[in-house]
């Protein structure tokens, strides 16, 4: 179920943070960045995805899952184990599951390499930390991210403060999200569009911040 611009309105109206207008500003800048991105990256990628990643060759092309049409243009499966093996040492290398991929240390400013209580405490602050995110959904998601970064150079993995665990992750699928860079080069704003059904809507924002077209759409579920 997509949002229209008025029920937007409304919905961010409610959460308190913005007025409709500077809304249908941060909408119509989105609408150029994703206008810009789908005629100079989606047919690149949709074209990649047909010979590395056929189960996201969708990127440009409505398929529908179960159907025919996703692995028409495979003919040698090398560029999909070459993604999967880039992927599997790339998960590996940086962010590898079964054991700790990070450390923290006092800051080198504070010339605390005596004191080792100091040292003792980053290392218990180090083990809660790999121990939440362990909890979490953050190693099932994380792989997709390298995968769409092998093949596509860009990947995205959103995470923000969960209900069940410490944070939530969830990937967003390349031609859904859209970037923009500041004058220095480093991304300072992100896009994304993805789709709630009416329940998923109700338990993220609240079933007193749906719209009545998305309340009646729950209720009649």
């Amino acid at each position: 179920y997509r949002l229209t611009m008025p029920e937007l309105f409304k919905q961010t109206k409610q959460f308190g943070g913005t007025d409709p207008e500077t809304a249908k500003e941060e909408i119509l800048r989105y609408k150029a960045l994703k206008s810009w991105r789908s005629a100079r990256f989606d047919p690149a990628w949709q074209t990649l995805s047909q010979y590395f990643l056929p189960n996201m060759s969708d990127i440009n092309t409505e398929k529908v899952e179960g159907t025919s049409g996703w692995s028409d243009r495979i003919f040698d499966t090398t560029g999909i184990e070459d993604a999967r093996i880039c992927t599997t040492g790339q998960s590996n290398w940086a962010t590898p599951a079964a054991e700790p991929w990070f450390a923290l240390v006092p800051p080198k400013f504070m010339n605390m390499e005596e004191h080792e209580d100091a040292y003792i405490r980053c290392a218990l602050c180090t083990d809660i930390m790999l121990g939440e995110m362990a909890r979490t959904n953050y190693y099932p998601q994380s792989g997709l991210p390298y995968k769409r970064r092998t093949v596509f150079g860009t990947g995205h993995l959103h995470i923000e403060e969960g209900n069940k665990s410490l944070i939530s992750c969830m990937t967003r699928k390349v031609g859904t999200y859209c970037i923009a860079l500041d004058d220095e080069g480093n991304v300072d704003t992100v896009y994304a569009e993805w789709k709630l059904s009416a329940r998923q809507a109700a338990q993220k924002f609240g079933m007193e911040n749906l719209s009545e077209k998305v309340a009646k759409a729950y209720h009649e579920a």
